[in-house]
């Protein structure tokens, strides 16, 4: 795994055996225990000297510094993902080369799990949850677009799940661009002993032949993601990394539904799956706000006479707009109605339900029980006010 290694809860036995451990980095960094392994390297829990606090350090393999080009590189592409500030993004604080020639990225450590972690084989994940986690990845990713940053490698062990509230996850996007690496400026893969660039079950075909890539490479990876939060597989599988590259390119997503039992899909997200999902890219979601967009109109609260998340109804009301058109309308409700409002219903317009009436003299109707009546400039009160204004007097007099 690339960086689930963002935690403190999985730390594997091989620990002792690491030579970097206890090892200074840069003068900067002094690395505690080992995290995670990936084919870019290794990720370490590590004290930061001039703040003193634990940071995530990703140390690069050492092929990856091959030249001064690749040493750019890097420079380059850290900077750009240090300059991500979005809630959902990791914070990378501080990159650098050390004098040995390795290559880092010092980043926030967050507590959690990865999004694999979530994922039940062969079961569906809650609609809502799965809408609450992607549109929190989306915001980051589309965020991350706006930067001119492509993450190039989007998949469930990139994507972190911290409880920064008591019912809700917090979804942290890691890894934005470094898959990059793996390239010389010409397009040519560097040779990196059981690396590749991307992990070939969320890769979207444009990538695996070699175009150019956009967003939509992006979208393409998240819809392998949303299918398999719905179904608990992904679409593609096999035994060797060329026989998933080539279904990605060559061979339709089998139904979701073919992997679940009867009434376990939830269709809309299904359906929104199926466009990210496709092989050009110019037939998917043009950007992360569209494909936003349809996971919200797809999510379950957004039925007719579904469940409504409370949330979600504050978030609303919170801002919502007054319609200053309907203002008027409000404020003619408020009125107190004139004798000319109260008009005798006309038995033809009465329903064949209501049930008959006796007669009744509007006049003393209205006299008996609103409040103001002006005639001639005289104020005249109805009998209830007149003996509540007698007793009030009475009572005002005693206490003087």
């Amino acid at each position: 795994m690339e960086l689930e290694a963002i935690t403190t809860e999985q730390q594997p036995e091989r620990v002792a055996t690491d030579t970097l451990i206890g090892c200074v980095v840069d003068d900067r960094f002094t690395i505690e225990a080992t995290l995670g392994e990936g084919g870019m390297g290794k990720v370490y829990t590590a004290r930061q000297h001039s703040l003193d606090r634990q940071v995530a350090l990703k140390v690069l393999h050492p092929r990856l510094a091959v030249s001064e080009k690749a040493i750019k590189r890097f420079e380059r592409e850290a900077r750009s993902a240090s300059r991500l500030a979005h809630t959902n993004t990791v914070a990378i604080y501080d990159h650098g080369c050390s004098d040995d020639g390795r290559l880092y990225i010092a980043m926030e450590l967050l507590q959690g799990t990865t999004l694999t972690e979530a994922i039940t084989p062969g079961k569906s994940m809650d609609p809502d949850k799965i809408v609450d986690l992607l549109l929190q990845v989306c915001a980051s990713v589309g965020d991350a677009h706006l930067a001119g940053v492509i993450h190039r490698d989007l998949k469930p062990d990139n994507i972190f799940l911290t409880r920064q509230h008591a019912t809700r996850d917090c979804v942290k996007v890691l890894d934005f661009g470094f898959p990059k690496l793996l390239f010389e400026d010409d397009g040519e893969p560097l040779t990196v002993t059981g690396a590749i660039a991307g992990t070939p079950i969320y890769m979207s075909p444009e990538m695996i032949m070699g175009k150019e890539v956009d967003g939509r490479s992006d979208i393409y990876s998240l819809g392998v993601i949303l299918y398999e939060m719905l179904c608990g597989d992904v679409p593609f599988d096999a035994d060797s990394a060329v026989e998933i590259l080539m279904a990605h390119v060559d061979s339709p997503p089998p139904p979701i539904q073919d992997r679940l039992s009867a009434g376990e899909l939830y269709e809309p997200l299904a359906a929104v799956a199926t466009i990210a999902l496709a092989k050009d890219p110019a037939d998917r979601y043009a950007n992360m706000d569209e494909l936003a967009d349809a996971l919200k109109a797809a999510r379950p609260a957004a039925d007719p006479g579904a469940h409504t998340d409370r949330r979600d109804v504050l978030a609303h009301n919170e801002t919502q707009e007054v319609d200053v058109a309907d203002a008027p309308v409000k404020a003619q409700r408020s009125e107190r109605p004139t004798r000319d409002d109260l008009e005798p219903v006309a038995p033809a317009e009465q329903s064949a339900d209501t049930a008959p009436t006796e007669d009744i003299d509007l006049d003393e109707y209205y006299e008996a029980w609103f409040i103001v009546d002006i005639d001639n400039g005289e104020l005249r009160l109805p009998w209830w006010a007149a003996l509540t204004a007698a007793w009030a007097g009475f009572f005002v007099g005693l206490l003087l």
